[in-house]
């Protein structure tokens, strides 16, 4: 693939401003009561990573007192959950995906609900809980609010066709989730969305409920850990268990089992450099295009020096033919962490069961499947736990650490 015409130098300027943007909006939001942001993983990292570099940025560029300057950190620092909405399973391979797609987020939505509200019991929330940490090793304080979250909430994500937000928001009027403010990160300043959904995120806009920001080309979405440096593991056994063992899903044919972190250190066990050195130098050429965007002094000689090295970066470190942004890659990684035992998180644990097989779906998703005797044996393991009726974890000052789930 010829990466030079499929990411231009326009189209990382257009992420630099889309950043800023981001970062303005969320203050204005949070200095309008918001007070709880909420990242539904992957698409919107190579955004909200930069917040902090460019809330450095705005001390140095603005003296005058004004709501930007607004404290010693980036807005909804201190309140932030991170959740992984993604609505991958392998039965849309078979079923029309609608009905899957929109059950997966409904249980999403629950979670959300549960987490905002810390409703501590609710089995939602405890079983993605459960899930995260004592399957996946993911500590769930690492996705969690510092400080207790508010149920006026911001929800920042990425729209290509507008139907996974639009699914996102007739779950969440249903389950009386209605004082938010959508931050939509739009493709090709808009024109991939749908018709039939553009009506809807305009209305939206026009009620004050959401705001805009369009890009010229959302080339990091669905192109894996390379560019995001993300990931999103699911399981799919525990997504169709999860119909039986959780109230309120009766007909569903599957719920959500899914953990979401970011991962840029480079492991020798994992033999991940070709990933974290193409994240690395997409980092760096988005600092020099906001120092342009902010300064207008960052030379444009350094900033087309920086996009070169990314672009060789792309097409110079492959493993048997495949490079940094192919999901096998990913699966090459993934499958790395299970042989050696290490986490594929960053401050995480290995995979605590017994890994039979994966795969890696196109949008890099990695889906783990287990034996069945494992299978039974996770099972039961939080039908004991439910049992207790032990609560979820909340926040951290709530919390000081994350309870055991098994």
């Amino acid at each position: 693939m010829d990466w030079q015409e499929r990411i231009t130098f326009d189209h990382m300027h257009s992420f630099a401003w889309a950043c800023i943007k981001l970062y303005e909006t969320l203050v204005d939001l949070e200095s309008r009561g918001f007070g709880t942001l909420v990242i539904p993983s992957r698409g919107t990292f190579p955004f909200t990573k930069n917040l902090f570099e460019i809330h450095q940025k705005w001390a140095l560029k603005h003296t005058e007192k004004s709501k930007i300057l607004h404290g010693l950190s980036t807005p909804f620092k201190n309140s932030e959950i991170t959740l992984p909405f993604t609505a991958d399973s392998k039965l849309i391979d078979s079923i029309p995906s609608d009905p899957i797609s929109k059950q997966i987020r409904n249980f999403w939505v629950k979670v959300l609900k549960a987490w905002l509200q810390g409703d501590l019991t609710a089995p939602e929330l405890l079983y993605y809980q459960y899930i995260q940490e004592d399957i996946f090793g993911v500590g769930v304080s690492r996705n969690a609010s510092i400080k207790k979250p508010s149920t006026r909430f911001v929800f920042v994500d990425t729209v290509v066709s507008g139907r996974a937000v639009t699914e996102i928001d007739q779950s969440m009027r249903e389950h009386g989730l209605t004082d938010s403010h959508y931050i939509l990160i739009v493709d090709e300043g808009g024109s991939s969305i749908s018709p039939r959904y553009k009506r809807i995120i305009d209305s939206w806009v026009n009620e004050g409920r959401a705001t805009i920001i369009p890009v010229e080309n959302l080339f990091t979405e669905d192109r894996g850990p390379g560019l995001t440096g993300s990931w999103c593991l699911v399981a799919p056994q525990l997504m169709e268990a999860g119909t039986e063992l959780l109230p309120g899903f009766a007909g569903a044919q599957v719920v959500g089992a899914a953990a979401g972190f970011i991962r840029v250190q480079r492991s020798a066990a994992l033999d991940n450099q070709s990933m974290t050195l193409t994240n690395a130098s997409l980092h760096t050429l988005m600092h020099s295009l906001i120092d342009r965007e902010l300064f207008d002094t960052e030379s444009f000689s350094t900033a087309r020096y920086f996009y070169q090295k990314l672009i060789s970066d792309l097409d110079a470190y492959k493993h048997h033919g495949f490079g940094p942004l192919d999901p096998e890659e990913t699966s090459r990684i993934a499958k790395n962490s299970i042989l050696a035992n290490e986490s594929i998180a960053v401050m995480g644990s290995p995979i605590k069961a017994d890994v039979e097989d994966i795969d890696v779906s196109s949008s890099h998703v990695i889906r783990i499947y287990f034996t069945d005797s494992e299978v039974s044996r996770l099972i039961d393991g939080f039908r004991r736990f439910a049992s207790h009726k032990k609560q979820a974890y909340w926040y951290v000052h709530h919390q000081t650490e994350s309870p055991r789930l098994s």
